[in-house]
């Protein structure tokens, strides 16, 4: 099989990809990220790339996207943070993040910057994240996403 990349993709992102991931579910799916994130299909022996939202509905634009993680079970579904503290999760159907988790709700009040992003492999509505968390550094959090202002 030979891919034959039909793109520039400096015109998908204003700063150089940062970290890329396969799809825990679909192998052929790719997500990079840098301001935003850049879906890689590798279908039909060629390669289809587009960002997973419009940059109006984007919760990271300015910021710097740190990490990214694909649900284990769900091949649409992806989340995010960034150096500011903001959480998201997206749906690659509908293009738009589906959930975002900032200042705005309680128990992200005091997290100033976010480092790494983790489903639960065993729980995909469970969210691990490593961040920064008022004066406390390098601090776990895990997430149940059906209960966002809780912390388990």
């Amino acid at each position: 099989m030979t891919l034959q990349d039909s793109h520039d993709y400096s015109s998908l992102s204003a700063l150089p990809l940062t970290m890329s991931q396969v799809n825990k579910v679909k192998n052929d799916l790719i997500a990079s990220i840098s301001d935003s994130i850049v879906i890689h299909n590798l279908q039909a022996d060629r390669i289809k790339s587009y960002k997973s939202c419009a940059d109006n509905q984007n919760p990271h634009q300015g910021n710097l996207i740190q990490a990214l993680d694909w649900n284990p079970k769900v091949s649409n579904v992806i989340s995010t943070c960034d150096n500011n503290g903001v959480l998201s999760i997206f749906d690659l159907k509908v293009k738009k993040p589906t959930l975002v988790l900032n200042k705005s709700v309680k128990t992200f009040i005091d997290i100033t910057q976010c480092f790494k992003v983790k489903f639960d492999d065993n729980n995909p509505l469970n969210i691990l994240l490593h961040c920064h968390e008022g004066s406390k550094t390098n601090v776990l959090k895990l997430f149940d996403l059906r209960k966002m202002d809780q912390v388990l």
